[in-house]
């Protein structure tokens, strides 16, 4: 009789561990259900990072080439979204194509504030090769951060090396990866090429 009674006790430790187990994988999964349906209604939200492309006053909206990724963004502005421009207070109708631009989203996808500015003058680009005219010396480059098309005088004063060996415009190929370094005329003073990994 004791070992009957022994045993139907560790059947019913046994379980309630058992169940215990299971209440707790239980919580575990409704907390990650949460959180994962936070993240995915929070999809709307977020902020954007690139350079303006286009100005619409009339259509309300500011398109830009997202940062890094490159994909063109078209965003609708409201009377209550927030602008500034070169860190005063502005208008949609302030900001020009070429600025970068800042734009933090609201839960409708429209722009909840705008903080733009005019580029700054670059000494370096970094990016890819994707046009040589060597009848204009001219060099095209995509900007590795911000995607910007870039095309640079290239002088016979331009120092160029091509996959770490003495070149010139001629032996850069569209597609390789460059790195440039503007002269105070805004004429490449260095170029350095190099194929990509295959």
């Amino acid at each position: 009789m004791k070992k009957l009674v022994l045993v139907l006790a560790l059947v019913l430790a046994t379980s309630i561990g058992l169940s215990a187990t299971a209440m707790a994988g239980a919580h575990r999964g409704l907390a990650q259900t949460a959180v994962a349906s936070k993240a995915s209604k929070g999809k709307g939200h977020g902020t954007v990072h690139g350079v303006v492309t286009g100005v619409d006053t009339t259509a309300s909206t500011i398109t830009l080439t997202v940062q890094k990724t490159c994909e063109s963004a078209t965003i609708n502005v409201t009377d209550k979204t927030k602008i500034r421009v070169n860190g005063k207070p502005g208008t949609l109708g302030d900001i020009q194509a070429g600025y970068h631009a800042v734009v933090k989203l609201a839960k409708d996808g429209s722009a909840k504030r705008i903080h733009a500015r005019a580029a700054h003058t670059r000494h370096v680009l970094h990016g890819k090769v994707t046009a040589v005219d060597t009848t204009a010396n001219t060099l095209t480059l995509q900007l590795r951060k911000t995607c910007e098309s870039v095309t640079v005088q290239v002088t016979d004063k331009t120092k160029i090396r091509v996959n770490g060996k003495k070149g010139s415009l001629s032996d850069i190929q569209a597609g390789y990866k460059a790195y440039v370094k503007l002269a105070k005329d805004g004429t490449a003073k260095k170029i350095h090429a190099r194929a990509p990994k295959s």
